[in-house]
């Protein structure tokens, strides 16, 4: 199927503006399922191009994800310790919202890491 018959533009997208990146590394000192975000259930290596990463996060991890969003206090309690994290706390209810629109839709995810 071309790309064009893919309807990208009809896709969900989560749009972190960059915020994403400054989050990654307190995913990994968190529940498994968090840390797993960025590897996905398969991913792209780098080859060295600058081209982005690509992650596929299947309709499993989608919905553990989902769950693990929900119910960790901890990432909440981010928020009222760090300045610069409860500036950023938009992006835990983005991505809230995007993996239950992706749940609700039985939808796996296709993210893009980098440049």
């Amino acid at each position: 199927m071309a790309l064009g018959g893919m309807k990208l533009e009809e896709a969900l997208r989560l749009d972190t503006e960059h915020s994403l990146q400054a989050w990654l590394p307190l995913f990994d000192n968190l529940p498994p399922v968090l840390s797993r975000f960025r590897d996905g259930d398969f991913r792209s290596e780098d080859d060295g191009t600058g081209d982005p990463r690509v992650v596929f996060i299947g309709k499993v991890l989608v919905r553990q994800i989902l769950g693990e969003l929900r119910s960790n206090t901890e990432l909440h309690l981010l928020g009222s310790k760090e300045s610069w994290i409860s500036q950023n706390m938009w992006l835990l209810k983005a991505m809230e919202s995007f993996f239950s629109d992706a749940a609700e839709n039985d939808l796996a995810v296709i993210a893009l890491w980098g440049h």
